[in-house]
């Protein structure tokens, strides 16, 4: 179990990531298709039941992605990073605002490329894949934040500019 200062930490932490990803932003950043961080086999998927210090399961919130140590991770669309940082239970992260109220988080990187305020074009790297933070072993940990909610990565690979994909809009309240 967690010591006080770490649950603290872990908490302050995930209050931050929810601030940053609340914040909607009126511009659309993101250009054509998203693409995978990295193209690489399915390890976790999104939604399976975890079980964290024999606590409360919970969903996993993202798509884990076998990786060795400094695989480079692209940025799946064009964005403005609002976050490059280590994390507790993430480690080294990074998250990009793709504009009106979508993110994509990479988490557990053994190095970060970008900084907090800079602009990303897509399949730009920005970190080395890892396993900092709290993971078994290196993978990246991919995320897709809407309006402050987790989603399944796999729902962005086939939208287009408009949100949509195969004529069903698939990222509510978005454009």
């Amino acid at each position: 179990d967690y010591d006080e200062k770490t649950r603290k930490r872990i908490k302050e932490e995930k209050e931050l990531i929810m601030s940053l990803t609340l914040r909607r932003s009126n511009e659309k950043l993101w250009k054509n298709e998203f693409l995978l961080p990295l193209d690489n086999a399915v390890t976790s998927g999104f939604g399976t039941k975890r079980t964290l210090n024999w606590e409360k399961p919970y969903r996993h919130g993202g798509l884990d992605l076998k990786a060795k140590v400094g695989a480079p991770i692209m940025a799946s669309n064009s964005g403005r990073v609002v976050l490059a940082r280590q994390l507790y239970l993430g480690g080294n992260a990074v998250i990009i605002d793709h504009g009106l109220g979508l993110f994509t988080a990479y988490y557990h990187l053994s190095k970060i490329n970008s900084s907090e305020g800079s602009l990303v074009s897509k399949g730009e790297v920005v970190g080395l894949s890892g396993k900092t933070g709290r993971a078994t072993g290196p993978h990246l940990h991919w995320g897709v934040l809407l309006d402050g909610e987790w989603l399944n990565p796999l729902s962005l690979l086939t939208v287009n500019d408009t949100g949509e994909t195969a004529g069903k809009v698939i990222l509510p309240n978005v454009l």
